[in-house]
């Protein structure tokens, strides 16, 4: 016998095992399934009737055991055409391809949904995406409005694809409105994250100028309608102001000299922002030769206003200053600003770019920071006294950001 005939009989004996090994373990696993068919009888997991014809019978689509595992064909593809009905606007859902259960992937591919509905579900998606963005760009005063219209539109259509377009459309839209992120501290010393406008430098704005509020985007709800405001500092580190015409209540504060004469003096309390009330205060007044105070207005050697200076110091220097002019003054000797105005780097610039604010740069007519002492020295009104003023004599000279 040839090398060649043994080794081709070798072969054939090898396959012979490996047929009887199959044919074995077939047997097992029929008999298997023979005995659990005995034991418990086969039901479907949707409709649970235990019957089966040609064409729909019961089959195990994923990994689940148990009572969970067999289902006829046409129950599961009703149930996968319904998901894919009630789904989101994708070609094949989620949840007509994968088990719920054991999170496989089902054996049996969902039929194809219609050309017209398919084309349909994509057509929805990019309008809905489109009506987003021009929600966004249009409404920029109700960004409020938006967010809610994109949350109602994930819970209903709950798509990975329309989440992410809403995701972007979103994003670029408050870019183009020129709206950022940003992490600020909050008076208690934690963090939070916020909107705010962010916007190029604008180039003709300056540190010392006056921010009028513009009353047709900055509404009655603000602590800044129809307000002035003065801005102390303004640099890439951020901006500083102080609101001047929101008046809250008057005091009357005695002031004791060293001979023991004691002069009232009267201050006015103000906020002077919506940042750190109650924990930083700063004082406006006309006293002279108090320590620690910076010039504000000089144009008039008779009319000078300070800022800052310890509240004893400039109690006392007004007391000193009453003895020695001739005639008393109507308006108020002091201004106490409680609080402040704050803005983060680009903040400022992104408001005045949309309008927010129109503004007056220094030198301005010193008559407007002076009527902030006569106009409080009286009756303690809106503030809106002031504002008027400057819209009725100063309206012409206001400047206001133009692309």
């Amino acid at each position: 016998m040839s090398h060649s005939s043994l080794k081709h009989r070798g072969g054939s004996e090898r396959n012979d095992v490996d047929e009887q090994g199959s044919r074995g373990t077939a047997v097992r696993a029929e008999s298997d399934i023979s005995s659990s068919d005995e034991s418990t009888e086969l039901l479907c997991r949707i409709c649970f009737s235990p019957g089966e014809t040609k064409g729909n019978e019961l089959i195990a689509p994923c990994m689940c055991k148990g009572s969970q595992k067999w289902v006829h064909v046409s129950c599961l593809q009703r149930w996968q055409r319904a998901m894919q009905v009630i789904g989101a606007g994708d070609f094949a859902s989620e949840k007509a391809t994968t088990c719920s259960v054991c999170q496989g992937r089902f054996a049996l591919d969902p039929p194809e949904r219609p050309l017209l509905e398919r084309l349909w579900a994509l057509v929805k998606d990019m309008m809905l995406t489109l009506v987003t963005i021009t929600f966004a760009i249009f409404l920029n005063r109700s960004l409020i409005i938006v967010a809610v219209v994109a949350v109602m539109l994930v819970l209903a259509y709950r798509c990975p694809i329309l989440c992410a377009a809403m995701a972007i459309a979103v994003c670029a839209s408050l870019h183009s409105l020129g709206i950022r992120p940003v992490v600020t501290h909050d008076d208690d010393g934690g963090f939070r994250v916020a909107l705010i406008r962010h916007g190029a430098p604008v180039a003709n704005f300056h540190k010392g100028a006056l921010l009028i509020a513009n009353d047709n985007i900055i509404g009655p709800g603000s602590i800044f309608f129809r307000s002035v405001t003065l801005v102390l500092e303004h640099d890439h580190l951020g901006s500083l102001a102080l609101i001047l015409n929101k008046p809250v209540a008057r005091s009357m504060v005695a002031a004791s000299q060293d001979d023991g004469v004691v002069l009232p003096g009267e201050l006015l309390t103000v906020p002077g922002g919506p940042v750190r009330i109650n924990e930083e205060r700063r004082i406006m007044h006309k006293a002279r030769g108090v320590v620690g105070a910076r010039v504000l207005l000089s144009q008039d050697q008779g009319n000078v206003v300070y800022l800052g200076g310890e509240l004893p110091a400039v109690l006392a220097a007004i007391a000193q200053q009453q003895q020695q002019d001739q005639h008393d003054e109507e308006g108020a000797r002091a201004i106490i600003f409680d609080g402040c105005a704050r803005w983060a780097p680009g903040q400022l610039h992104g408001e005045l770019r949309a309008g927010s604010w129109r503004w007056l740069n220094a030198p301005w007519p010193e008559e407007i920071l002076l009527s902030t002492f006569d106009q409080h020295g009286g009756e303690v009104d809106t503030g809106e006294a002031m504002y008027h003023n400057i819209m009725e004599n100063y309206g012409a000279q206001l400047m206001e950001f133009n692309d």
